[in-house]
């Protein structure tokens, strides 16, 4: 981000306007956004079982799944400094089963229709399980076993071994986390937080099973043990079922551990390291504290991000991490192209930071941070298993397991002093460490030449325009308090207003649909148990609507259309948006709570459908260039990219979704304007609201701001990616009205008749079936290999969509698939084997890939040939089949938890025209999927499908 230079303000009304500063500051600077938490915190119990293990039991009324999380307080800063890794290797162990539950834990779960999964950290390690309420016993019980265990054979000893160090050198390829790993030791030095979570090479290795042994002895105890468990069950029966399984064991107090003392750097230190590539990165890193109260917490929590705004450059992408206990570590990272001058960025983030040490940080950023903090911990609250682990977070963390309800307070009093007296404490410019990832066709790297500070003259001309920001920034939240007020009342004068322009509504149980006269669809889902409120704007564009020559165009215009909201003071009402940019449509999404979501949509409404076209094209498009530049350093991208345009071809689907840099360099403003006179007309856009709001008032206020469109449909001159469907299930209701009733039912949408695109013609299979098309590159500076197999299957209306999912769930989604359990499971070949089912509107298709060693790829692809081969010709097992329908299952549900995603799923349903996840649909069709269904469709895919590698380069 470049140095911001106000014009100058005459002193007197700088004077006036700091004497009006100090009134209203705390007014506005105090006042709490968002709803209470008061009675979901009422609902959380925090207990103790006998034997000392911490219990947090709080409710997810409704959902019908429970999260049972256990956090034990030890990862990689207590391995000894010769078994780096091992905190990591025994959750990786922890997995393979135990003598009540023997095999692996996966397939226990999975088959019940459930996930399962952990995590190291450097002071603490998660497992966790999420699971249909009705298994809840199951998920206790076996997560008893797997966190005592002290059973682990040779065999699978070696197994896990080698897909650890797959793991370690999957890390190594990633430059991001390279370049964390490499900072964080060349930061913290001998600490043991300097340690790498997954070791080295050379201590995975020598990690023994009596060391495991010894692991759980130590850490894996009652005393350093909390269970947080968030479920559709009555606490009462959590409770005895956490006495029946956790409660029998043996009492007993983990190891003491102090936490090392921090030496902060006392002096400026700069490494370089030379990788290949067409982006350098740039971190700047500063060691931190403890944070031994919520509060320090907080001003650090802040702050971190805060940096990531006020040190941003404008020729770079950044990221910030941060650990959440002590010592933590800030550290700012930022990615550019080669071509850049790397002391330029440097010299201009440094004077960026002098500005901040100085005290010139506008106030209005500050809030914008904590508002952004704020949502995230808020969102934590949608869904059971973020909730537990938000719990659970702060149980490790801070010692309180409700830590996380009085900690936004606190994130909502950090104030402007409190962040520069931390900055100034820790995030110097003389302390730094700075590390630099350089590609090497640079040439030889030489020391950096020192930095230049400001002098006070350069920091002092800046103040008049501080000044007059906090001025401006004061006044706008006065008035945007009262602002909000009004236009609530005016939103609910308008819902007084029963003549609104309603032309068609079907009713139902669940879901309030509505016609606007002019063509648009509206789709309501109210909650009121919940504090939030989404609104979702659904366009039918997308990626299939693209030629080759626009690769990118949706996504470019669909972002831009938002780009300038939040910088409008959008933020200060509570709210915030999101573009999701999808294959056959744009999901633009209003994210705000049941107070403040009438005040932010008519705004929100307006910059979608009413766009402004000034003044933020040329930085929009640089932003998306860097973030394409981003894509395309990442192996997995690249390889992904490769199989869509084989799948394809050029144009529609084949196209990446955000473009390539030639065709985003050539958008000029009468491309988005024509694109959007295009598609965004009023037959081709459906609303759906999820949340704590009132019908009469939403439709009110939706109406207002978008029926006076005229009635229009898509007249596009992009090409459909196949010919047009015909018929296929058609549900219709002819009920209609004019006014809004009292009371508001729920409704079905119409559905327009569509039709699945054919399978590929059933030939015979071949002894060995070859692809039609493979493609790899060479890749400089990486040591595995990602291999993928794609193949071509039905859309998204057919009744084989849901025999596509069932075979994909068999094929590779899930720890307890075939090719998790032959290549990692069983050989330890690979850290990740997995598939996924991308469903479109005109031909889906599903991507199973793994990233091995250059020698294994042949491997993989004869065993997932192999693998679909003898399901074509074979069959299998009834208990396989439904074991993956219930892991789809499962997945579904999960999905589907949160309100807003299943009004999205809804809305899309009502978009395309076709009865998908309404009503379960799709569920309902998975579960009578039969043996027959996928064999039959085993032996069509086989016919067809496109491989796509990206390999190491060979060495010189």
């Amino acid at each position: 981000m470049a140095i911001r230079r106000r014009k100058s303000f005459p002193i007197v009304v700088l004077l006036i306007g700091l004497a009006a500063l100090l009134v209203l500051v705390r007014m506005a600077l105090t006042t709490e956004v968002g709803t209470s938490d008061q009675a979901l915190l009422e609902q959380v119990q925090v207990l103790e079982l006998e034997n000392g293990i911490q219990v947090v039991l709080a409710p997810a009324s409704g959902s019908g799944l429970t999260t049972v999380n256990v956090w034990i307080g030890a990862g990689s800063t207590q391995d000894p400094p010769d078994r780096q890794g091992l905190a990591h290797y025994l959750e990786h162990m922890a997995f393979k089963g135990s003598e009540r539950f023997p095999g692996r834990a996966s397939e226990w779960i999975e088959s019940r229709g459930g996930r399962i999964n952990a995590f190291t950290s450097f002071d603490y390690t998660e497992y966790h399980v999420v699971i249909p309420s009705e298994h809840t016993q199951l998920a206790i019980d076996l997560l008893a076993d797997l966190v005592t265990k002290r059973d682990f054979s040779q065999q699978d000893m070696e197994n896990e071994r080698s897909v650890v160090l797959r793991e370690w050198q999957r890390r190594e390829d990633n430059p991001s986390e390279y370049l964390y790993v490499n900072t964080r030791r060349a930061l913290l030095g001998n600490n043991p937080y300097a340690q790498p979570v997954l070791g080295t090479a050379e201590s995975i290795k020598s990690i023994t099973r009596a060391d495991l042994v010894q692991w759980v002895g130590k850490f894996y105890v009652p005393g350093n043990m909390t269970i947080v468990v968030v479920g559709d069950v009555e606490q009462a029966t959590l409770w005895e079922q956490l006495e029946s399984s956790f409660g029998a064991i043996k009492p007993t107090t983990a190891t003491t551990w102090a936490i090392p003392e921090l030496v902060p750097l006392a002096d400026y230190q700069q490494h370089i390291l030379e990788r290949p590539g067409d982006l350098e990165r740039l971190a700047m890193a500063w060691a931190v504290p403890i944070g031994d109260s919520l509060e320090k917490l907080a001003v650090r929590n802040v702050l971190v991000h805060l940096l990531a705004g006020e040190l941003g450059h404008e020729d770079s992408t950044t990221a910030v991490y941060d650990t959440t206990n002590a010592p933590g570590l800030i550290l700012v990272e930022f990615v550019f192209p080669n071509h850049v001058n790397s002391d330029k960025v440097r010299n201009e983030v440094l004077a960026q930071l002098d500005l901040l040490l100085s005290g010139h940080v506008h106030r209005e950023y500050i809030a914008l941070t904590k508002s952004w903090l704020i949502e995230d911990l808020m969102s934590a609250r949608k869904t059971g298993f973020e909730f537990a682990g938000q719990i659970g977070l702060f149980s490790v963390v801070t010692g309180d397991p409700v830590g996380a309800f009085a900690y936004i307070n606190q994130v909502r009093k950090v104030g402007k002093r409190q962040l520069l007296a931390m900055a100034r404490e820790h995030v110097t410019v003389e302390t730094r460490l700075e590390f630099r990832l350089a590609s090497r066709d640079d040439g030889p790297q030489g020391a950096v030449p020192a930095y230049t500070p400001l002098s006070s003259w350069d920091v002092w001309q800046q103040y008049p325009g501080l000044i007059l920001g906090d001025l401006q920034y004061v006044a706008s939240r006065v008035a945007g308090h009262l602002s909000v007020r009004i236009m609530k009342v005016v939103a609910w004068t308008r819902s007084l207003n029963r003549d609104l322009p309603v032309a068609k509504s079907n009713v139902g149980e669940n879901v309030h649909s509505l016609v606007l006269n002019n063509g648009i669809r509206i789709v309501l889902l109210p909650d009121t148990t919940t504090n939030f409120v989404e609104v979702h704007v659904l366009v039918g564009n997308g990626v299939a609507v693209e030629t080759a020559e626009y690769a990118g165009i949706s996504r470019f215009t669909n972002d831009f259309l938002l780009y300038s909201l939040d910088y409008d003071r959008f933020r200060q009402l509570d709210a915030s948006t999101t573009v999701g940019a999808l294959f056959d449509s744009t999901v633009l999404t209003l994210e705000a709570t049941s107070a403040s979501w009438a005040a932010a949509l008519p705004s929100f409404l307006q910059y979608i459908v009413e766009p402004a076209w000034d003044g933020y094209l040329e930085g929009h498009r640089e932003s998306v260039i860097e973030k394409i530049r981003t894509r395309d350093e990442d192996p997995f991208v690249v390889a992904r990219l490769q199989l869509r345009a084989s799948l394809f071809g050029e144009g529609g689907y084949g196209n990446p979704r955000t473009g390539t840099i030639e065709s985003v360099s050539s958008f000029g403003l009468d491309d988005l304007m024509r694109f959007h006179e295009q598609f965004y007309v009023s037959e081709n856009m459906v609303i759906v609201a999820a949340g704590h709001f009132d019908p009469k008032l939403m439709v009110a206020t939706v109406s207002h701001a978008l029926g006076n469109l005229e009635p229009a449909a898509v007249t596009a001159s992009y090409p459909d990616p196949t010919p047009q469907p015909t018929d296929h299930h058609i549900l219709s209701n002819q009920a209609t009205w004019a006014g809004i009733p009292e009371q508001l039912p729920a409704v079905l949408s119409e559905f327009i008749p569509v039709e699945a695109t054919p399978l590929p013609v059933f030939k015979p299979i071949a002894a060995a079936p070859k692809p039609e098309k493979e493609v790899s590159t060479d890749w400089e500076g990486i040591q595995l290999a990602w291999v993928m197999i794609g193949f071509p299957g039905p859309d998204l209306a057919s009744d084989d969509y849901a025999t596509l999912r069932v075979l994909n769930s068999i094929m590779g989604s899930g720890s307890s698939s075939r090719l998790f359990s032959h290549l990692r499971e069983r050989e330890g070949d690979v850290y990740v084997a997995h598939s996924f089912v991308r469903g479109l509107r005109h031909g889906s298709f599903m991507n199973l890939y793994a990233q091995v060693l250059p020698e294994d790829r042949a491997k993989f692809i004869e065993t997932t040939i192999a693998e679909i081969q003898e399901i074509a010709e074979k069959g299998l097992p009834q208990e396989e089949l439904q074991a993956a329908i219930a892991r789809e299952v499962g997945l579904q549900l999960r999905i589907r938890e949160w309100i807003g995603y299943r009004a999205l799923f809804h809305g899309l349903d009502t978009l395309y025209g076709i009865r998908h996840a309404t009503d379960g649909a799709l569920i309902q069709q998975i579960e009578g999927v039969a043996v027959e269904d996928v064999s039959d469709l085993a032996k069509a895919l086989l016919n067809q499908f496109y491989i796509s590698e990206v390999i190491p380069a060979a060495l010189p």
